[in-house]
């Protein structure tokens, strides 16, 4: 059993929802659904939109939606649609929570940590969520409008060259490690972005040791 170092504990504490959600009755009027995804080429690099006037670097996201089963469903759509790229799922091991202190009476004192069983199995499944805000429209006193957005991020690999009429000098492939450098240095990055794609590097190292009989 292999625990993710302290900084990619992405667990939930056990009574967050107690504390946070346990008297919010919320309308599906507040959410909107989003899918972000972590594609990777066959030299392992990720898929990366740079904008050219801002420098900004982005991973692949959705239009927001109010129908999470056309993201369940075909979780990569939107990825061939803008880069001409040809998706397929990349499983990635499933971690589990495991207590420190299993016995104690008391939740708010319980430590966890993301662990992997030694009978993990990888899955095609959202491997990260996050919380964000999508802004639209004005208030009468010019205010953005905004909602919850629930972003699920899914692992994906490209099988051969674009298709279309994309614009390919807008995506390219960035290697996962300058990625994660130089993401946190830039004024725009996004923090849930940040945070995915730094656990997908731990999933996507623990899967390919368990398939070379490393773990």
């Amino acid at each position: 059993m292999e625990a993710l170092p302290p900084e990619d504990r992405h667990g939930i504490h056990t009574t967050f929802s107690g504390y946070h959600f346990s008297s919010t009755g919320l309308c599906s009027a507040d959410f909107v659904f989003r899918a972000g995804a972590v594609v990777l080429n066959e030299n392992g690099d990720v898929l990366v939109l740079k904008d050219k006037s801002s420098g900004e670097i982005r991973l692949p996201q959705s239009d927001v939606t109010f129908n999470f089963v056309d993201l369940l469903h075909a979780p990569f759509k939107f990825v061939e649609e803008q880069t001409g790229y040809n998706v397929t799922p990349l499983p990635l091991l499933s971690p589990s929570r495991r207590y420190r202190q299993p016995d104690l009476n008391d939740w708010d004192m319980l430590e966890q940590d993301l662990v992997f069983d030694d009978d993990a199995v990888a899955t095609t499944n959202p491997f990260s969520v996050a919380i964000d805000l999508d802004h639209y429209g004005r208030t009468k006193s010019s205010r953005p409008n905004g909602r919850q957005t629930i972003v699920s991020w899914y692992s994906g690999l490209v099988r051969g060259p674009a298709r279309g009429c994309v614009a390919p000098t807008q995506w390219s492939f960035m290697s996962l490690d300058d990625l994660l450098e130089k993401m946190p240095r830039e004024d725009w990055y996004d923090p849930g972005t940040l945070s995915a794609l730094r656990l997908f590097q731990r999933l996507w190292t623990a899967t390919q040791a368990q398939k070379d009989g490393r773990r």
